[in-house]
């Protein structure tokens, strides 16, 4: 691999001959696009042939491998004796503060889940956040519909908690269901686990009449053309589909306007694999970045440039891979993600992003172009991500970084927070946003054809004052070898 600064000097004399100035550039694209295919064939191929770009492995890995995000979890018990669903009723009834019972869960809007013990041990989230504990013990691996008379097919069928993230997350999607903004195992008093869904509230506006119809239709035809399943036992014909509420499981959002189906648990994902593969075909051009491959991207040449969880397909960069490497420096230095917010400049469609989530950061905001961004928001849903954020917009050195961090990020310290700065600052540069955002450590990636790394923290010094802890030289996917370091901040004298 010629250097970038080998390379700038073959230039520079090749530019005053045009003609062959020419040759050579077309010469060394056909070679760099030639050199890129073998590789991909000899990084790619068993897994190509073996699986046929996904198709019939995608039906096997989908279920084993999302959601890709862990589930927070709480040690409560310094704060409440247990969370028995009959004494959280007793509690609020106490203190008049309003609840929802269904038939599985209790619901405490904001104010109220606050106001409880609780409040002050649980993650910071969106102020409209409320609480939705299930009314029968166990982790996130515990089935949600509780076993009782009549609902057979349903205590069989049912997703366990973890997977229900999927299902709550592709109807938010399909915008007939709230936000989830996280899935909580706590853990109380009594040393028994209960799970909670940390979901959007929505201020109600009165149901129109036609709502509860309209919304069985928008149900029915996406169960027709896509991967949802009712698993009721009493189908549509059900109390939880006839007007003029669907049995109290329709609301209308006075903000939006929109009327919403808010037990998502009457339903499971069949076919997801084939969800995923036409997720990937629609987010391919926003995400492709760099040279163009007929092995992975066929005639257009474009293919993804993160790989995405749950389907076999090869991409440029393979996120999972790519953190793996960061594990022994984060082990040197005794850094953990767990626990912090993660802040990811460049993020593309979020997919190292979703490998911080998976251990256990408390949240992620990331930042790319308008289109990137959007993409990355219905990926991150549709692998089961749930505590992020993004902002879209272009990354110049005005950019006011600090102006897109949700209200609930904003008072974090520097030790609660770390920076991704994966293979961007020869796009963008040290943007000078960085000083405004809190962090402590940096996950620093270069590129591949890199001048010397201390040359890129001395220019990163003259901004901030920071030190290098520790470095590595990896590779993944497609992708040549680069630095990585991991970078600390440093008070300002």
């Amino acid at each position: 691999m010629i250097s970038r600064e080998r390379r700038d000097r073959i230039k520079s004399v090749l530019i005053r001959y045009p003609a062959l100035f020419r040759v050579v550039r077309a010469t060394y694209i056909t070679y760099a696009s030639l050199q890129r295919e073998v590789f991909t064939l000899f990084r790619f191929a068993p897994r190509l042939i073996k699986s046929g770009l996904g198709s019939s492995r995608d039906r096997e890995t989908w279920q084993r491998d999302l959601p890709v995000q862990r589930p927070m979890s709480v040690d409560a018990g310094s704060v409440t004796p247990t969370l028995n669903p009959q004494q959280i009723k007793a509690w609020c009834s106490a203190r008049k503060l309003p609840f929802f019972e269904g038939g599985d869960a209790i619901y405490l809007p904001p104010q109220t889940w606050r106001a409880t013990p609780l409040g002050p041990v649980l993650p910071g989230y969106p102020a409209n956040a409320g609480l939705k504990i299930a009314q029968q013990a166990g982790n996130a691996d515990a089935p949600y519909v509780m076993a009782r008379a009549g609902r057979a097919v349903a205590q069989k069928l049912t997703f366990p908690h973890r997977l229900q993230t999927l299902t709550f997350n592709y109807m938010h999607l399909q915008g007939v269901a709230p936000r989830l903004y996280d899935l909580i195992e706590i853990r109380d008093g009594s040393k028994v686990v209960w799970t909670a869904y940390v979901v959007e509230h929505v201020e109600t506006s009165p149901l129109q009449q036609g709502d509860c119809e309209s919304m069985v239709e928008k149900l029915r035809s996406l169960e027709r053309s896509g991967p949802l399943k009712l698993i009721s036992g009493a189908g549509w014909s059900g109390m939880d589909f006839e007007p003029p509420n669907c049995n109290n499981n329709l609301i209308r959002d006075a903000a939006s306007g929109r009327a919403l189906y808010v037990d998502v648990h009457n339903f499971i994902l069949e076919g997801y694999d084939a969800h995923l593969r036409g997720l990937a075909e629609t987010v391919t051009e926003q995400s492709h970045f760099g040279g163009r491959s007929r092995l992975l991207g066929g005639k257009r040449g474009s293919f993804l440039y993160q790989e995405i969880p749950g389907l076999d397909r090869p991409a440029k960069r393979s996120p999972r891979m790519r953190l793996q490497a960061w594990d022994p420096l984060l082990e040197r230095a005794g850094v953990s993600i767990e626990g912090k917010a993660v802040f990811d400049i460049g993020c593309n469609l979020g997919l190292m992003g979703a490998e911080y989530l998976r251990r256990g950061a408390r949240w992620m905001h990331g930042w790319d172009q308008p289109d990137v961004a959007a993409a990355a928001h219905q990926v991150l849903l549709s692998i089961g991500c749930t505590r992020f954020s993004l902002t879209g917009g272009a990354l110049r050195p005005e950019t006011d970084l600090a102006a897109g961090l949700p209200e609930h990020l904003r008072t974090i310290g520097n030790d609660g927070a770390i920076l991704s700065y994966l293979a961007i600052r020869g796009h963008v540069g040290w943007l000078p946003g960085l000083d405004k955002l809190p962090w402590r450590y940096m996950l620093y990636e270069g590129h591949q054809e890199d001048a010397d790394l201390d040359t890129y923290v001395a220019e990163l010094n003259a901004r901030m004052p920071v030190r290098l802890i520790t470095t590595d030289r990896v590779s993944d996917g497609v992708s040549a070898p680069r630095d990585i370091a991991l970078i600390e901040r440093q008070p300002r004298a």
